[in-house]
């Protein structure tokens, strides 16, 4: 068993804090070479079942008389996010960590191959954060099938056109410990 970090963006955390999240996928690199139905050499597996993943994300530190404590982006609203500087989840230090993964599936799949199943563990829900205002001054969510909505979101981490790429990606399936 290992002990591995893994960066989470808030939205993320707080699907998995709401026990909806269960897979995340992350690109392999380098992509893999195929060589008939098979690739042309072993692909470098980073998790195995049993592994520990400690959850970066977005933190700050607030220090008091007894040494100080560490407070979370996701816990926070949007309106008190803006509030504090936080710091990236990329330099949270182990000791911070207050969310533990363990691994029980490891599997290579394309992007793409994602189904509405796959998308739901991914934490999409269906319903679009998004805010669409009525006429009437109403409040209308945009609900779109979870799998166009895992879409955006990886398009939202990893940039404009990456979903079009259909790289293929580690699906990693954990539990919250």
């Amino acid at each position: 068993m290992k002990e591995i970090p893994i960066l989470f963006s808030t939205p993320m955390v707080l699907a998995i804090l709401d026990k909806r999240k269960t897979q995340t996928r992350r690109v392999i690199k380098p992509q893999p070479e195929m060589c008939g139905d098979h690739f042309r050499e072993p692909l470098k597996q980073r998790w195995s079942a049993g592994d520990r993943l400690w959850v970066r994300e977005a933190w700050d530190s607030v220090p008091d008389y007894d040494g100080g404590y560490y407070i979370y982006k996701a816990d926070y609203s949007k309106e008190d996010q803006l509030k504090v500087k936080w710091k990236p989840s990329i330099h949270m230090p182990k000791a911070a960590c207050r969310i533990w993964l363990e691994v029980v599936g490891v599997r290579v799949e394309r992007l793409q191959d994602i189904d509405e199943e796959g998308a739901i563990a991914e934490g999409c829900t269906g319903r679009d954060e998004s805010i669409i205002r009525g006429s009437r001054g109403d409040t209308i969510y945009c609900s779109i099938k979870p799998y166009y909505q895992y879409k955006n979101l990886w398009e939202s981490i990893n940039g404009y056109g990456s979903w079009d790429l259909n790289p293929y990606v580690w699906v990693i399936e954990f539990k919250k410990l």
